[in-house]
């Protein structure tokens, strides 16, 4: 059947509300400047998702305030207080009820 086409069907499926808090690695990293995460949140709660330097001094919120349960996806500019930041290595912090979660970025020019 060499070049011939083929058709499935229809794929039906329903995604439920994610089982636990997570946090996905950031993409592209390392990244010249904008940077998307994606969050799990599993239960309707309080979350904040901020990103941090090396010394955990907090430059920008991405997210903060309750959420319904589902995924969703953020991005960080790679700017703090209406300025980029200097290249180098930074922390996006997961604050939820049942804890933290981290991942690094690292920010080239």
């Amino acid at each position: 059947m060499a070049g011939a086409d083929v058709v499935l069907g229809p794929v039906e499926g329903t995604a439920g509300a994610p089982a636990e808090f997570a946090l996905s690695p950031a993409w592209p990293n390392p990244s010249r400047g904008r940077v998307r995460l994606e969050l799990a949140v599993a239960r309707l709660a309080r979350v904040r998702l901020s990103v941090l330097d090396i010394q955990g001094r907090e430059l920008a919120v991405l997210a903060d305030g309750a959420y319904r349960p589902g995924r969703y996806t953020l991005a960080w500019d790679g700017q703090a207080g209406g300025r980029s930041v200097a290249a180098g290595v930074y922390f996006v912090r997961y604050k939820t009820p049942d804890g933290y979660h981290t991942r690094r970025v690292t920010v080239t020019h």
